[in-house]
């Protein structure tokens, strides 16, 4: 086995990650918004539409203030085969977060137009996995007797993006209104994970440790902001609404990075022992996103029910560096030379990091009925689809890496509104992962120093189980007792 070759089966377990944020639809936002499975991009009587589409906002007929929580949250998953047959990772978080605090205001003298503010706690997802895995078994091949092998394996991510912005809102005519919401955005990511791989003889007189191990942890943070510009037609029993998304724009950003990459006593895969080491502090970051077009109808069925549908594409980013590491890493001994560094880990920098994401479409479905004068239900479906396009790692471009499954979510709740004009809403949302068998690089059934650097022989059969449940309550003041979703005549 040359050197080289070598080298690249050994990085493909160098930074791989199992629940980066790589779904755009994890979140919806206000009550009807949740309920409806997003697919209110045509309109519908709720401040949530400063950000999903500002040009609606005239159907919020009572300005108001409101104030959603996504009072409880819990999500499970389970890795199946990460890490080789049998080798599976679970885990589990329970959160309250605050889902979004918006309002819509009307000039007096002014009733076309419409201002609203709207701030959001978006994507925020926390994970944590580890394993450690022992057996006694011929782990290399090139010394007597058996070995102690002992795989580890420990991962930790936190991401969150809190946005904020203002909308107007302007009818041009009876039946068309427009719209331009302005978001600034604040990101915040931090990364932990670390492999492990050892051999110990069992007597030290055949042998010496043989191992391999990576370790990657970085934070950031980030500013940035977006245009929302939105249509809206609408009639009396039907509404159709189109909103663009811009890319983001960046304004600062900083973070902390630390990689370390070691080989010891495995001349199979290099002839030395060498360990890669650097870190980097308060150092500039970028983080981008692609726009994004979302387009939505709306079908008066009667005069009480409505059916809303909605789907919004994202636009493919391609590759670019969140990180761009000026400096050549620590390297033990020190007359490994810059080129065979080079050779091994590519043209991009050892510290660099970096995200590219594929075009992906979500579609939303939904359905609100008014029952009677103060009751409304709701219920919603819709497609939450990875947008992940790295189905293997490339360790060239060391990007993080995610769980490759879709999701789908189920919505349901309502709402009831008081003599005192204050209307109370629910939504409860259960999501789960989609079935799809995938690609694990790792095994830690059949290490070898001689065949596969310890870090044993990849295969199919990798795939994950993953459940969310959601519960959200909603204020909602001065509103009037008639929904918006009656049909009046025009």
């Amino acid at each position: 086995m040359t050197m080289r070759y070598s080298l690249l089966l050994i990085t493909f377990v160098s930074i791989v990650c199992f629940g980066q944020d790589n779904h755009y639809w994890t979140d919806q936002f206000g009550i009807q918004g949740a309920n409806l499975g997003g697919a209110v991009t045509a309109g519908i009587d709720e401040q949530s539409m400063v950000y999903y589409n500002p040009a609606t906002m005239y159907l919020v007929k009572e300005p108001s203030l409101s104030v959603t929580l996504n009072a409880y949250q819990y999500r499970t998953y389970k890795n199946y085969n990460a890490l080789g047959l049998n080798q599976n990772l679970s885990g589990s978080d329970f959160s309250t977060l605050p889902n979004m605090i918006a309002g819509i205001l009307s000039p007096s003298k002014h009733p076309k137009v419409r201002f609203g503010y709207n701030v959001l706690s978006k994507n925020d997802v926390t994970n944590s996995l580890n394993l450690l895995q022992s057996q006694r078994i011929d782990a290399v091949q090139s010394t007597a007797g058996l070995e102690n092998f002992v795989g580890s394996f420990n991962y930790f991510m936190h991401s969150s993006e809190y946005w904020a912005g203002i909308g107007l809102g302007l009818e041009l005519s009876k039946h068309i209104s427009i719209g331009l919401s302005h978001f600034g955005i604040y990101r915040s990511m931090k990364y932990s994970n670390t492999y492990d791989f050892r051999a110990l003889p069992e007597d030290y007189t055949t042998g010496d440790v043989t191992s391999l191990s990576s370790n990657i942890a970085f934070n950031y943070y980030t500013v940035k902001g977006l245009f929302k510009p939105g249509l809206s037609l609408h009639f009396n029993r039907f509404r159709a609404g189109l909103v663009y998304t811009t890319p983001t724009f960046h304004i600062f950003g900083k973070g902390s990075f630390y990689r370390e990459f070691s080989i010891i006593n495995m001349d199979d895969a290099i002839t030395s022992d060498v360990s890669w080491i650097q870190r980097e502090n308060g150092v500039k970051v970028k983080h981008q996103q692609n726009g994004s077009l979302a387009y939505g109808l709306s079908f008066g069925l009667s005069k009480s029910v409505w059916l809303h549908l909605t789907g919004e594409t994202f636009l493919a980013q391609k590759y670019y560096l969140i990180y761009d590491a000026q400096k050549s890493p620590n390297v033990y001994p020190n007359y490994i030379a810059d080129s065979t560094t080079k050779k091994f880990f590519g043209d991009q920098a050892f510290l660099s990091y970096g995200e590219e994401r594929k075009m992906v479409t979500n579609l939303g479905f939904g359905m609100s009925i008014q029952m009677g004068e103060r009751a409304e239900l709701q219920f919603g479906i819709r497609t939450d689809v990875n947008n992940n396009p790295s189905a293997r790692y490339l360790f060239k471009k060391q990007v993080v890496e995610s769980t490759e499954y879709d999701r789908l979510i189920y919505s349901i709740g309502g709402s009831i509104l008081s003599k005192k004009g204050r209307k109370f809403s629910v939504a409860f949302e259960y999501g789960f992962a989609i079935h799809k068998e995938t690609y694990y690089v790792v095994d830690f059934n059949s290490p070898s120093a001689n065949d596969n650097a310890l870090v044993g022989k990849a295969g199919m059969g990798a795939y994950t189980k993953a459940n969310s449940f959601r519960l959200m309550f909603g204020i909602y003041l001065k509103q009037k007792t008639e929904s918006s979703n009656t049909i009046k005549p025009e």
